[in-house]
């Protein structure tokens, strides 16, 4: 079978004819990312290359993606901490990165992407409960403590998008875009949207579910709005690449191979390494033990318990208390999860 023909352009590769899914490479090397994307592009998926976390940033603001497929390369040689910067777009929350390495053979990348699409292309629950509200997807139906809210369409996307990320900030910007794909001056609009949202939940218990964080956006429920910050680029500096915490606790640093917490280091083994890079890159994900073994192995016939036996080495490596669901969180019948 002949490769697919990809040409060079503006920086970057696009592999046409897809379907499955949107792939975005960041890669240095060229003859790399030719075998990668033309691999993805017989799995079904679209593939876009290029180089540099700023022409990435410039894909990601114009296209919807549904995987970072990212060269640590890049990672170790960029000037920026270019995953905190990919962490920073306004999806960020909901797109998978998984990285690779140079030498890795690129059916076993593709294979990788594909384990991990399976969990990002999982279908959305037909249901969303939280703070007293329950809203049907299906149905397209919302209610509020046992009372049916009469909701026009944007008010229930918005709903949704409140429900889905709590305790977040999330700017004008992020809302406008997000939801209706409006990249241009915010305006008021969204500001109108959440008022009438207030009223319809009741003006004080709105108020209350609904935030305005000042000159930053508005948070959804909770109390946990202290010390986060609104998504959105992250000034960069050299050094280890960060996790993207607002405390700035966790850093993986890739020259040494070690986690860096506050200031001290922690060595970790190939393995521990790579299940820590995967579940820090995605905080917002949970991942099964096969996934796990899938994106670390490359195969998915490992030992669930060897996935177990790696957490429980990584933890005690890190000093995680036995007790304790920081930073990595085991969840019930599930799988694991970084919690910064």
């Amino acid at each position: 079978m002949d490769r697919p023909h990809i040409s060079v352009a503006q920086s970057a590769i696009v592999v046409p004819k897809a379907s499955r899914g949107h792939i975005l490479l960041i890669a240095q090397d060229v003859a790399v990312a030719k075998a990668v994307c033309a691999d993805l592009d017989a799995s079904g998926l679209q593939c876009t290359f290029v180089r540099t976390c700023l022409h990435a940033r410039r894909v990601i603001r114009a296209r919807r993606l549904d995987l970072i497929l990212l060269d640590r390369m890049v990672l170790v040689s960029a000037d920026a901490p270019c995953w905190s910067e990919l962490r920073g777009h306004r999806d960020a929350s909901i797109v998978p990165i998984l990285t690779f390495s140079r030498g890795d053979d690129a059916l076993v990348v593709s294979a990788r992407v594909g384990a991990i699409m399976q969990v990002a292309t999982r279908p959305a629950p037909e249901k969303l409960e939280g703070h007293g509200i329950v809203l049907d997807r299906v149905a397209q139906r919302a209610r509020y403590r046992g009372h049916d809210l009469r909701l026009a369409a944007a008010q229930f996307c918005l709903l949704e998008y409140f429900l889905k990320n709590p305790g977040r900030i999330l700017s004008r910007h992020e809302l406008l875009a997000s939801l209706w794909g409006y990249e241009g001056v915010v305006g008021r609009r969204v500001d109108v949207y959440v008022g009438t949202l207030r009223k319809l939940l009741g003006s004080r218990s709105g108020s209350k579910l609904i935030r305005t964080v000042r000159g930053a956006g508005y948070v959804f429920g909770g109390n946990q709005a202290k010390g986060l910050r609104p998504a959105g680029p992250v000034d960069g500096h050299e050094g280890p690449v960060k996790s993207g915490d607002p405390d700035d606790q966790f850093k993986l640093d890739y020259a040494a191979r070690s986690l860096r917490i506050k200031s001290i280091n922690f060595p970790l083994s190939p393995r521990e390494f790579a299940v820590l890079e995967l579940l820090m890159l995605n905080p917002d994900m949970t991942f099964n033990r096969s996934v796990i073994a899938n994106s670390v192995w490359g195969e998915g016939n490992v030992d669930p318990r060897t996935v177990d036996a790696t957490i429980s080495r990584l933890r005690r490596a890190i000093k995680q208390k036995s007790s304790s669901h920081h930073p990595i969180r085991s969840v019930i019948g599930r799988g694991y999860q970084f919690c910064p």
